[in-house]
């Protein structure tokens, strides 16, 4: 958008294109004669953070007229979605989709400990690399389309198990509870703001972070009783 001047469809693929290398990069960065999870987040947050830096100082070098539309992108945002871009993402998810429902299955082992998934026959490195690969697709269409909506993915999973009632959350549950979510929060950006329309990202945000600030003090509290 902000470099070569894309519009439309053109932005939604190369900021998908854009996410599959930063994930490669990640993947490369955390990979040490294995993977896991809290290098994968640690490498993942530093990555995130040089990437956020060269957006800006992208923003600052932009003409005038265009980074006002590449900040709102970068906040989150849904009114600006045609529908050219909605038929690609439509067309992309629903390949991920059915990729991530056949890898499904698999998904409640890779939450045991590596030794205990071992014992039952699953190729942990392998499993873990293509989920990695199916979360990192279906939230880069998604990215592609509105922007980093924050927290949704956060706040939606505990929300589907609480409504589900029992175990763990399918990931169907958990898509519509988001989806859900989105709608709610765009509803209020649009419409309960003093008149003033706002990106989504922005509703969510407040609602996400205090949220994530409640389990962080969970967290604590609950090493401070073991």
């Amino acid at each position: 958008m902000l470099l070569f001047g894309l519009t439309g469809p053109a932005v939604s693929l190369a900021a998908f294109a854009g996410a599959l290398a930063v994930a490669a990069i990640v993947w490369a960065l955390a990979w040490r004669d294995g993977l896991t999870g809290i290098r994968f987040v640690l490498v993942g947050i530093g990555v995130a953070s040089i990437v956020s830096g060269l957006l800006g100082w992208l923003i600052t070098r932009a003409e005038i007229r265009e980074a006002p539309a590449a900040l709102v992108w970068m906040v989150g945002g849904v009114s600006s979605i045609g529908w050219d871009e909605l038929a690609i993402a439509g067309a992309a998810l629903a390949v991920v989709l059915a990729l991530v429902a056949a890898f499904s299955p698999r998904m409640p082992l890779l939450a045991l400990d590596d030794d205990t998934a071992r014992g039952l026959g699953v190729d942990v490195t392998r499993s873990r690399l293509i989920a990695i690969l199916l979360g990192v697709a279906a939230v880069a269409v998604a990215t592609a389309l509105t922007g980093p909506i924050a927290f949704v993915a956060l706040v939606a999973p505990p929300v589907a198990r609480a409504l589900a009632g029992h175990g763990r959350p399918s990931l169907a549950a958990s898509a519509l509870v988001g989806a859900a979510m989105v709608l709610v929060a765009d509803l209020v950006a649009q419409h309960a703001l003093g008149g003033v329309a706002v990106p989504v990202g922005i509703v969510t945000g407040l609602i996400g972070a205090p949220y994530l600030l409640w389990l962080i003090a969970r967290g604590n509290r609950k090493g401070a009783d073991g």
